[in-house]
């Protein structure tokens, strides 16, 4: 149901024409490969806040790395 809802209004949901109304808010983007960092550049050059973007050898659920994301969200949530 939301995977329709998402291609069905795929022309509204555009992250990096929204970076300006991310730019109040502090975003952290982890990725497992470097194919979205054009969308963290347009979300990086709009956000004054605070932007980190990261690129982790892993898959997509982050198998390898679940202890190490769940230390990276408590330390942005710290912040």
């Amino acid at each position: 149901m939301l995977l329709a809802d998402v291609n069905a209004n795929a022309s509204a949901i555009r992250l990096d024409r929204d970076g300006v109304r991310l730019a109040g808010k502090r975003v952290v983007m982890l990725d497992e490969h470097h194919a979205n960092a054009a969308l963290a550049e347009a979300l990086k050059s709009a956000n004054k806040a605070g932007f980190e973007y990261s690129v982790w050898p892993t898959d997509h659920p982050f198998t390898n790395r679940r202890v190490a994301l769940m230390k990276k969200v408590l330390e942005f949530l710290d912040k």
